[in-house]
């Protein structure tokens, strides 16, 4: 079996059936799509079983766990050659199929693709244009500086996720696992063809940051500064390192305005552990400059989001 695309559901009673006939309507016998309903207490599981009797695909169901359990359900029984994944209230463009089945050939250990941005008005592409004629080593060095962690524009070996799970009860699992399983590829393939459109949430997690996020971020720029500590490939862990760091400041200062003892400990605490000479290896200048400028920027920061912060 070519490939296994994975969907972790919870109330998404709006969307999960269009998500799922982008899936359903463009595949063929060498594709397996698993569904994982995470205790939903919307119709979702009802919108899923009158699919399923039109449609061959396993649906699964258990109490809610949270999505990288789910996820982590889905890689547990996935039996294709390539994994990928998909939220349940994005949508596969037209040939998605056809893009991922074509880019199979080169039998890459990752496949990444481009995305649109959809919103109720508007559908554009997000990214810029890459150079597809990359090495390994430039391809990785380009997906770590662009930092556009999203799992659902890229596609697996499955041998690659061995022993590798999402942690459960951490936010940003994707930035957790994705940057760890590109370093272990040794073929990378990257396309500038379209495979999602994701569709923007104005309640989605970046836009509804709380006190606890902040520590999910500080818990993954901290396991990322011991990996680097571990790994020969320095420059591809700088530049992640450096994008989380940044990353980081920013969440601090958009839940400021709700927690500034949290906020500001956990900036603090991120400045700790975040070396300059790991930004200066990355030639990221605007880590270097919000390391040191740490509070000047840090309050400039805070102020430039105060009014995109929704509390």
């Amino acid at each position: 079996m070519l490939l296994s695309v994975i969907v972790a559901a919870y109330n998404a009673e709006k969307y999960i059936q269009e998500c799922m006939e982008s899936i359903l309507t463009q595949i063929d016998t060498n594709v397996e799509v698993i569904v994982i309903n995470d205790g939903s207490k919307d119709s979702t599981l009802d919108v899923l079983e009158q699919m399923n009797r039109e449609y061959s695909f396993v649906l699964l169901n258990q109490e809610n766990r949270g999505v990288a359990y789910t996820r982590n359900r889905g890689l547990k029984v996935a039996r294709g050659d390539y994994i990928t994944f998909l939220d349940s209230d994005d949508v596969w463009e037209d040939n998605s199929y056809a893009l991922i089945k074509q880019a199979a050939k080169n039998n890459s250990d990752c496949l990444v693709f481009n995305y649109k941005e959809w919103t109720q008005n508007d559908l554009k592409i997000k990214i810029a244009t890459l150079p597809n004629n990359l090495s390994i080593e430039q391809s990785k060095i380009t997906l770590a500086e662009q930092s556009l962690w999203y799992l659902w524009r890229m596609v697996f070996k499955r041998e690659i996720y061995q022993g590798s799970f999402f942690e459960e009860g951490r936010r940003f699992e994707d930035q957790l696992i994705l940057p760890k399983l590109i370093n272990r590829c040794q073929t990378v393939l990257i396309s500038n063809d379209s495979l999602v459109k994701y569709r923007f949430n104005t309640d989605s997690i970046t836009n509804s940051l709380n006190s606890d996020d902040v520590i999910d971020s500080f818990y993954c720029l901290d396991k990322y500064v011991e990996e680097y500590r571990h790994k020969t490939n320095n420059l591809y862990y700088s530049k992640v390192i450096s994008n989380i760091y940044i990353s980081h400041i920013s969440k601090c200062a958009r839940v400021y305005h709700q927690d500034k003892k949290i906020a500001l400990k956990f900036f603090r605490d991120g400045n700790k552990i975040f070396r300059f000479k790991v930004a200066y290896y990355a030639g990221n200048k605007k880590a270097l400059a919000y390391y040191m400028f740490r509070y000047l920027l840090f309050y400039r920061l805070v102020e430039s989001v105060k009014k995109e912060v929704n509390f």
